[in-house]
């Protein structure tokens, strides 16, 4: 039994993982499809090792939106949800790695370039009304 305990840990260490890291806390804007900035704008922050985000509008004050509990909870991408999410993508960059955290409304995604991993993009998945569409999200902070 002690084996297989040993075993399903080894395991679980080397399965890809593919949710954000410390690196992707911070503010953000949403862009339109222009490119330019909207008024929306998300922070990402851990809370031990849980994803949380906050929300506003234009100079609103933070609000929070996605915290550790409900349907909102947001947690690691699948590498299948991850290759899903890759086809929302332009076809340019399907090819990238991606990492995500997602709940039941939208997927929150970080792509690093091949050449260099700490180059990162950032995309905004909406999961439900308008599902296949990959927003620009450009980091503030």
């Amino acid at each position: 039994m002690k084996k297989w305990c040993i075993l399903a840990v080894a395991l679980g260490m080397a399965m890809p993982t593919f949710a954000l890291d410390k690196n992707d806390v911070g503010e953000y804007v949403l862009l339109n499809k222009q490119g330019q900035t909207t008024s929306i704008q998300m922070k990402f922050f851990l809370r031990g090792s849980q994803w949380m985000m906050d929300g506003k509008r234009g100079d609103e004050a933070w609000k929070p939106v996605c915290h550790a509990t409900g349907d909102y909870r947001l947690v690691a991408s699948s590498a299948a949800k991850v290759a899903e999410y890759k086809t929302y993508l332009p076809q340019s960059l399907q090819q990238n790695p991606l990492s995500c955290v997602e709940n039941k409304a939208f997927a929150f995604c970080h792509m690093s370039d091949k050449a260099n991993p700490m180059l990162r993009a950032y995309w905004w998945l909406p999961l439900v009304a308008a599902k296949g569409d990959a927003i620009p999200v450009n980091r503030l902070r």
